[in-house]
Parts: structure tokens; C-alpha cells; sequence
């Protein structure tokens, strides 16, 4: 909940909507949030299970490249549709 707080003040921040978001912006975000010292701080690959459900619903599209999609989610994706099933 908390990382998708921040994200959501960032892109206002930034004057951008969810649908704007790019693997360049998520570094860009995740850059911004690191350099707070003494709080936590999102990852890239913290901020995974909220993108595949964002693309779930339909709100991203797929990523265009492997950055944010490996084998293991890959693997958990398609754990998480068999338990949907």
C-alpha cells in the first residue's frame, strides 16, 4: 500500500496518469525515492506485483522488454492463474 501511495504522489508530481508509466519513469520514481535516507524505499522489483495487476486490469500494457518480467514472474503469473482456476 504504501509503495503504491508513492507512486501515485509521484506521477502527480510529475503531471503524469498511470497510463504514462514506462520502465524509464519507474526508474526515474524509484531513483527519486532511494535518495530519501531513514525510509523505506520502493524497488523495481517491488513494484512488480502491482504492475501485473495493473496490466491485469488493463490499465499498462505488457512491458517491451525483459526489465521488468523475468522467468520467475513468468512462473508466479501463471501459478496465480491456475489458483484462479
Amino acid at each position: 500500500m504504501w509503495i503504491m501511495f508513492q507512486l501515485n504522489q509521484w506521477l502527480a508530481t510529475q503531471c503524469l496518469a498511470l497510463t504514462d508509466l514506462t520502465s524509464d519513469r519507474v526508474e526515474q520514481f524509484v531513483a527519486a525515492h532511494r535518495n530519501r535516507r531513514g525510509r523505506r524505499f520502493a524497488t523495481e522489483r517491488a513494484l512488480h506485483p502491482l504492475f501485473g495487476y495493473l496490466r491485469d486490469q488493463g490499465v499498462l500494457l505488457p512491458p517491451t522488454t525483459s526489465q521488468f518480467y523475468s522467468e520467475v514472474d513468468e512462473l508466479l503469473s501463471g501459478y496465480r492463474s491456475y489458483l484462479i482456476d
